[in-house]
C-alpha cells in the first residue's frame, strides 16, 4: 500500500488512467482483427493491471472510480466480449483476448467496491449499472475459472446496493448464484453466498431459493465444509439465517426453511460444536 500511494504522490496515477482512456479510444475505434486493434489489447492489458492494483488502496479506489478512466471500462469490456462470441469473425478466443478480458473484469470488481458508499453520498452511478450486470453476467459461467471468481466477486460489491438488488432479480442473476452453490471452486461457491446472503432481503429472491431447492444445497455446503473450512460453513450458514429472518419478518406465506432441514442443520451443527470442543479444549461446553 505504501508503494501504490507513492506512485500516487508521482502523478502516476492520474497519468495511467489517462492513457487508459487515450488508448481505448483508440481501440474502440480499431477496425476487429486489425493489427491496431491487437497491439491496442496488449497495452489495454497492461494498463488495467495497473489500474486495478492501484485500486486496491482504500485513497486511490475512491479516486480512479470517479475518473474517466473507470468510465471507459465498461466500453472496452463490451468490445472485448463481442471479439470473443462464437459467431464473430474474429472470435479465435485467442489467449490475448481472454487476459484483457480478464483483466477488465478484476478491474471493475476492484473499482466497483467503492461505489456503494459514493451513491450513499449521491454520486451518479459508475459500474452500479444494468449494463455493467449484464456485460460481467456470461463470466459467471465461465471455463476460466480465474474470470468467474472475479465475475461473483463484483456481484458481491453489487448486491450490496439497494438499488441494483432489484436489478439483479429482475435479470434472474439470483437463480444462477443457486447454481453456483454447485460449482466445484470455493472462491465461487464462498462469493455465492455471499451475494445471496445480501439478495434474500427481497420477496422474489426468497421465493425463487425455496423454488429451486437451496435450502438443500446450503445446509450441504455447511456439512461439507464442517470444521476443516470454517469460512464456508460460516457463510452457508449466514445466508440461512438471513433467509429465514427475513421470511419470518415479512411475513412470508412459505416458510424457505422447512423441519427436515432445519432439524438436519442443527444436529450438524451440534456435531461440529463437539468436533470443535475435542479439537480445542478453550470453548466451553
Amino acid at each position: 500500500n505504501e508503494t501504490r500511494l507513492e506512485l500516487a504522490k508521482a502523478g502516476a496515477t492520474d497519468l495511467v488512467a489517462r492513457a487508459f482512456v487515450f488508448h481505448s479510444r483508440a481501440y474502440l475505434e480499431s477496425d476487429p482483427g486489425s493489427k491496431r486493434e491487437r497491439d491496442r489489447e496488449d497495452l489495454l492489458t497492461k494498463l488495467i493491471r495497473v489500474i486495478a492494483n492501484l485500486a486496491i488502496h482504500e485513497d486511490l479506489g475512491p479516486r480512479l472510480l470517479v475518473s474517466k478512466a473507470a468510465l471507459q471500462l465498461p466500453a472496452v469490456l463490451e468490445r472485448v466480449n463481442r471479439s470473443l462470441e462464437p459467431e464473430s469473425e474474429t472470435a479465435a478466443g485467442t489467449a490475448r483476448q481472454e487476459e484483457l478480458a480478464l483483466n477488465t473484469v478484476a478491474c471493475i470488481t476492484n473499482l466497483s467496491f467503492y461505489e456503494d458508499d459514493g451513491r450513499r453520498r449521491g454520486e451518479a452511478a459508475v459500474l452500479y449499472t444494468s449494463h455493467v450486470v449484464q456485460l460481467l453476467l456470461p463470466y459467471l459461467f465461465a471455463d476460466n475459472i480465474e474470470a468467474a471468481a472475479e465475475a461473483v466477486r463484483a456481484f458481491g460489491n453489487f448486491s450490496r446496493s439497494t438499488e441494483l438488488q432489484n436489478c439483479l432479480s429482475a435479470l434472474r442473476v439470483d437463480e444462477a448464484f443457486v447454481i453456483l452453490l454447485e460449482h466445484t471452486d470455493r472462491e465461487v461457491v464462498l462469493g455465492a453466498c455471499g451475494v445471496l446472503t445480501n439478495l434474500v432481503s427481497l420477496a422474489e429472491t426468497r421465493a425463487m431459493m425455496v423454488r429451486l431447492d437451496a435450502v438443500p444445497l446450503l445446509v450441504k455446503i455447511v456439512r461439507r465444509a464442517g470444521v476443516s473450512d470454517p469460512e464456508m460453513a460460516t457463510r452457508a450458514c449466514m445466508v440461512l439465517h438471513n433467509l429465514a429472518h427475513a421470511a419470518s419478518r415479512e411475513g412470508d406465506n412459505e416458510q424457505p426453511v422447512q423441519d427436515a432441514h432445519r432439524e438436519l442443520l442443527l444436529r450438524t451443527l451440534e456435531e461440529l460444536l463437539d468436533i470443535a470442543r475435542d479439537m480445542d479444549g478453550a470453548l466451553p461446553a
